[in-house]
């Protein structure tokens, strides 16, 4: 089952850039609920459907390759998709700042999410050439 399923994280992580609408449509259900920092919001949101893709992803190779193949592909996809580690950075962060007080996006925000969105275009092109 796992052997199966790498094909098709393989193939995902090269469109990682489609993952960006999931993140765009929870925004949009989130923005309905009560919380009031829309710029932890929005970053959450964009940064939650990449960071489950790399947790399953790196989750699956623990168990697909041998532990000294993980060790040399985990420096290799460390290095080559940041968005592997900095995407799960910012999650965390953001997952603590949802129930602060009410703050709007700004331009912090909209650099920041711009960084994401760059990111995820990032994996998709390294992805694909790799």
């Amino acid at each position: 089952m796992l052997t199966t399923a790498y094909p098709v994280l393989d193939n995902l992580i090269k469109q990682f850039f489609w993952l960006l609408l999931p993140g765009f449509v929870l925004f949009a259900v989130l923005l309905f609920s009560n919380f009031e920092n829309r710029k932890a919001l929005l970053l959450f949101s964009l940064t939650l459907p990449g960071v489950l893709t790399w947790l399953v992803t790196l989750g699956v190779q623990l168990f697909v390759f041998s532990p000294p193949s993980v060790a040399r592909r985990l420096s290799g996809i460390f290095l080559a998709f940041p968005s592997a580690w900095v995407l799960p950075s910012i999650t965390a962060v953001q997952l603590r700042k949802l129930n602060s007080p009410k703050r709007d996006v700004g331009l912090a925000g909209y650099i920041l999410a711009g960084i994401i969105v760059i990111l995820y275009l990032w994996t998709a092109i390294v992805a694909r050439v790799l």
